[in-house]
């Protein structure tokens, strides 16, 4: 019950879109001309920032696009919101068309992406001027990542937005997440002249939100998580419990182990193993449990390699017999063939029969070792792939 209860609202949160305020030039200052108000396009839940673009120009940073994904994380959709600063407008663009931020003469741009959907922009960091947000800046993600700094200039007073996580009277936060879904402030067409920016405020999350791939409200076109849910149902209690631990045992081994390289403690590339590693358990492809409480239709690639381990050991006897009794009955290097004038008829027949039976022996015990083999091979295909991208596991 608490499984699909679980799966019925993953990806649901309570949550409410706050501005934080401005920095650079003052928000009640009408003594700027060409300065205007902007503010990004209110997202839905389920959008989540894909990357950030900043265009910088002479060392300064002069104009900033947030790109927006929503849908599947194997199917997302990316849209783009309105660019602030330099070059707001595209000739080439039909009225109304959101264009991308484009190098230009004298404009390089720069764009930092989010690793997948579950990786939110969590802060803004630069240096601003008393009418310009125009030094150096970084972004940082909710998974600790930082950007290079874009830009070079270093006047002004440093910022960060937000400047800090609410908490309450008693220390703790205020919010379960919080994270930028847009920006807000004031602009010229040179330049970005106040920043905001637009925090999404989590106050309720519930606890298996992000267990499962999608959100309800979004469509299932792979059905990847209906298949992943299947997965889990379908394992007992004691079947989860075995595979988490191993899981866990794995991670530990990978992390503390004296043997393990240094390039593979990374918590990410730890991560990535040891998802790869539950969902063979969940699939029920690598035993969990004594051959004894498996069930007989869960044990495909322990099967396959349990018929060539007896294929192989049923090979080597009879090998060894068709040899010695090849070597009796049709002769070898400097002796000769057996016949029935030696031994006799009866004989003869016994040994040649006993010769045929064993050669018919290691033809079935080679069938035998071949099917285990295609069995291992077919359980292997099937599991899931580790994903060794560089996406995956540079970071």
């Amino acid at each position: 019950r608490l499984l699909c209860t679980a799966f019925a609202e993953r990806g649901t949160f309570a949550y409410h879109d706050a501005m934080t305020p401005t920095i650079g030039l003052c928000a009640n200052s009408e003594d700027m001309d060409g300065a205007i108000r902007f503010a990004d396009r209110d997202v839905a839940g389920g959008v989540n920032v894909y990357s950030v673009l900043v265009g910088v120009s002479d060392g300064m940073v002069v104009a900033l696009q947030l790109k927006m994904r929503e849908g599947s994380e194997s199917a997302p959709r990316v849209w783009l919101q309105e660019v602030h600063g330099l070059r707001k407008t595209d000739s080439r663009a039909a009225p109304g068309v959101t264009v991308e931020l484009q190098p230009s003469s004298g404009l390089e741009v720069f764009e930092f992406k989010m690793l997948d959907a579950q990786e939110r922009l969590q802060s803004i960091e630069g240096y601003s001027l008393e009418h310009v947000v125009g030094g150096k800046l970084r972004l940082r993600t909710t998974r600790g990542r930082l950007s290079p700094w874009y830009g070079t200039g270093e006047k002004g007073r440093r910022f960060c937005l937000p400047a800090a996580r609410e908490r309450t009277e008693f220390g703790t936060l205020r919010f379960v997440d919080e994270f930028i879904v847009g920006l807000h402030g004031c602009e010229s067409e040179t330049s970005v002249l106040a920043l905001g920016a637009v925090l999404r405020q989590v106050d309720q999350m519930n606890v298996f939100s992000r267990c499962w791939l999608d959100r309800t409200d979004e469509p299932d076109q792979t059905g990847e998580h209906e298949q992943q849910f299947n997965n889990v149902l379908g394992m007992r209690n004691a079947d989860v419990e075995v595979a988490l631990k191993r899981s866990l045992r794995l991670a530990r081994v990978m992390r503390f182990g004296q043997e393990t390289p240094e390039a593979l403690r990374s918590v990410r590339v730890i991560g990535v193993v040891m998802r790869w590693a539950f969902n063979a358990f969940s699939k029920r492809l690598i035993r969990t449990a004594p051959a004894s409480l498996e069930d007989s239709d869960t044990v495909s690639m322990v099967s396959g390699y349990e018929q060539m381990k007896h294929g192989k050991k049923r090979l080597a006897v009879a090998e060894v017999k068709v040899r010695e009794l090849g070597l009796l009955v049709r002769g070898g290097p400097g002796q000769r063939p057996l016949s029935e004038a030696h031994v006799g008829r009866r004989r003869y027949l016994e040994l040649t029969n006993s010769l045929q039976e064993w050669e018919t022996e290691v033809r079935e015990a080679q069938e035998l070792v071949r099917a285990g083999r295609a069995e291992v091979d077919k359980s292997l295909n099937d599991m899931p792939a580790l994903d060794t991208s560089e996406r995956s596991l540079a970071y």
